[in-house]
C-alpha cells in the first residue's frame, strides 16, 4: 500500500512463488493495470505515475493470476513560489512569502525558521561574512493557508543584496498541513533550505 507523490512515479515489481518454494521476478512478464487511471497509471515494465490526488488499485496479472495493491497518490510537496518585500521609507519592514501550498500553522509561526543575511565581502551570505539580520515575528493565518508574513528585527535597505533562507531541513524544518517538509530546494523530494535572493 505505498504512497506516491502527486507528478512523481514509484516502481512496482511482481514476484512468482512456486510450489516449491523457489521465487522469480516477473516484473517485466505479468500485465500491468490501474484501476483509477485518472488517478494513477502504470506502465508494462511496472513504473506507477502519480496522476491526481486519490487512490486507485494496482494489478499485476500472469497466467490467470492475479495479484494486486492500493495505491494513494498525495498532493505535490510544497515549495516557495514568491517573495515580496514591502519597503517603507526605503526600508524593507516586511515580507510577504507565498508557498505553494498550505503549510503547518505552529510551525509556520516560529520566527526562528527563517533568516535574513546582508551579504558581505565578495557577496558572500555566511553568517561569518555577512551580516545576520533576525527575524522577530512570523505570521500565518489559517485565512491564508499559504502565505507567512515575516517582519524583521531592523528594518533595512536593499542596496546590497539579502538572502531570505528558510529551514527546511528536519527534524524541525517547516513542514507543509499534511506533516510533509517543504520541498525547500526544489528537486521533487521532502526537506531542503529554500533560499531566495532580494535586491
Amino acid at each position: 500500500n505505498p504512497t506516491v507523490i502527486q507528478g512523481q512515479t514509484d516502481p512496482f515489481t511482481a514476484a512468482g512463488i512456486y510450489s516449491d518454494g523457489s521465487t522469480q521476478d516477473l516484473t517485466g512478464l505479468v500485465t500491468w493495470s490501474s484501476a483509477t487511471g485518472s488517478v494513477a497509471t502504470v506502465s508494462s515494465a511496472g513504473l506507477a505515475s502519480g496522476i491526481a490526488q486519490g487512490k486507485s488499485t494496482v494489478s499485476a496479472s500472469y497466467q490467470e493470476i492475479t495479484g494486486s495493491t492500493a495505491l494513494a497518490v498525495s498532493p505535490p510537496l510544497v515549495t516557495l513560489t514568491n517573495v515580496d518585500p514591502i519597503v517603507k521609507r526605503h526600508r524593507v519592514t516586511k515580507v510577504v512569502l507565498t508557498f505553494s501550498g498550505s503549510l503547518e500553522g505552529a510551525l509556520a509561526q516560529e520566527a526562528e525558521l527563517y533568516r535574513f543575511v546582508l551579504a558581505g565581502k565578495k557577496g558572500v551570505f555566511t553568517a561569518t561574512k555577512g551580516t545576520v539580520i533576525r527575524v522577530i515575528k512570523a505570521q500565518y493565518t489559517a485565512v491564508s493557508p499559504d502565505t507567512v508574513v515575516l517582519t524583521p528585527m531592523t528594518p533595512f535597505r536593499l542596496s546590497k543584496a539579502v538572502e531570505l533562507r528558510i529551514n527546511g531541513l528536519p527534524p524541525s524544518g517547516l513542514k507543509d498541513s499534511l506533516g510533509r517538509l517543504i520541498d525547500g530546494d526544489q528537486d521533487g523530494q521532502a526537506g531542503g533550505d529554500a533560499v531566495a535572493v532580494l535586491g
